[in-house]
């Protein structure tokens, strides 16, 4: 399992999103974003961590990728 944390949830983290939920093989772990509320509405069907600090998120979850929507 490939574990995936998303730093921005704009408007092309929903083209992201999809994709993991998508495949087989990765899971959203974690997602941070300077609006709490954008963070956790794309982290709460996966049941990710919820972060406004990409820093903290890179220490506190372990993760195989990270995909910078900036």
């Amino acid at each position: 399992m490939i574990r995936i944390g998303i730093v921005g949830a704009g408007r092309i983290c929903a083209a992201h999103e999809k994709a993991i939920r998508e495949h087989p093989e990765t899971q959203l772990v974690a997602v941070t974003d300077l609006d709490m509320e954008k963070a956790r509405q794309v982290a709460a069907p996966h049941g990710a961590a919820v972060y406004t600090d990409y820093k903290q998120m890179a220490a506190q979850t372990p993760m195989d990728a990270v995909i910078l929507n900036l």
